[in-house]
């Protein structure tokens, strides 16, 4: 009887995806009510800093090397300014 419940729960949270939604903040745009949805990093659409970035802020970076969207610190980032 208790494996029956747990059967049943878990088969409770199956089905298809309504829909994708984006916050107007987000960083990201795209979604879908029907069909496949399509997702991407949209900087345009996030608050901007208002101040200096600290070394400890992260910032989106497209690895080539590794063919991979990573997070990297604003201090492992080799700019030298002016």
């Amino acid at each position: 009887m208790r494996n029956q419940r747990i059967s049943e729960q878990s088969s409770a949270f199956t089905g298809d995806i309504e829909g994708i939604v984006t916050a107007a903040t987000s960083g990201l745009d795209g979604g879908a009510t029907t069909g496949t949805a399509t997702l991407v990093v949209d900087a345009s659409r996030l608050t901007a800093l208002g101040a200096e970035a600290a070394a400890t802020d992260y910032v989106i970076l497209y690895d080539t090397d590794a063919s991979a969207t990573k997070k990297v610190l604003v201090s492992n980032i080799p700019i030298t300014w002016g």
